[in-house]
């Protein structure tokens, strides 16, 4: 009997949830944990943990985060991330980790098939939506048509 303090989700549990809902959060002081995941949003520590996956080719709402650093460690597929104010971009494949500082606005693209893990410390719900600037608008086509994603 596993400890009190000692806490497993079977992979299979989690993979059942990526597949309805395309994301899971491991671990937080969330505001809606998962069935299933409940006690985990218990725990004493608030950083938030969690894991995406995308089915298809998507357009992240461009966002910035308030308090929280946020670390994307690509566990599969392709991520590319565009810094709003610079113009910035990298793209990161499989083991590839982007971590972005508080009040950094940013747009990512995830690839069909890409599967991320991603940190934010110390955690909660900060993320504030931003609008593209023009740039980074003809960035998200220019990427887009560039990998054929219509």
């Amino acid at each position: 009997m596993p400890s009190a303090n000692v806490h497993f989700i079977d992979g299979s549990d989690i993979d059942t949830y990526l597949e309805s809902a395309g994301r899971v959060y491991l671990a937080g002081h969330l505001g809606r944990p998962q069935e299933g995941f409940s006690h985990l949003a218990a725990l004493p520590d608030p950083t938030e943990v969690g894991i995406s996956r995308y089915v298809e080719l998507t357009v992240d709402q461009p966002h910035l985060h308030t308090t929280n650093t946020d670390y994307t460690y690509v566990v599969k597929g392709t991520f590319a991330v565009r810094i709003i104010s610079t113009g910035e971009v990298h793209v990161l494949g499989e083991g590839g980790l982007c971590v972005i500082e508080p009040g950094i606005a940013h747009v990512c693209i995830a690839h069909q098939g890409t599967q991320v893990l991603f940190v934010k410390v110390p955690g909660g719900n900060d993320k504030t939506v931003v609008e593209l600037d023009e740039a980074s608008l003809e960035w998200v086509r220019r990427y887009c048509d560039s990998i054929n994603c219509g």
